[in-house]
C-alpha cells in the first residue's frame, strides 16, 4: 500500500489523531490503553516473532 502512495501509520497514531489533541476527554483513556498494550506486547512472544527488533 505504501508503494501505491498510502501513508502507513500505527494504530496508536490513528487513535491519537481521532482525539485531535490531549485536551479531549478520551485522550487519557486511549493513552492508558496504548501503554497497557505496549507493555503486554513486550512480554507476548506470539505477538512479535523477533523480540530483538524492539
Amino acid at each position: 500500500m505504501a508503494h501505491a502512495g498510502a501513508h502507513v501509520v500505527s494504530s496508536e497514531s490513528v487513535l491519537f489523531q481521532l482525539t485531535f489533541d490531549s485536551k479531549d476527554p478520551k485522550f487519557k483513556q486511549i493513552s492508558a490503553l496504548v501503554k497497557e498494550f505496549q507493555a503486554a506486547a513486550k512480554t507476548n512472544e506470539l505477538l512479535f516473532k523477533n523480540k530483538a527488533s524492539l
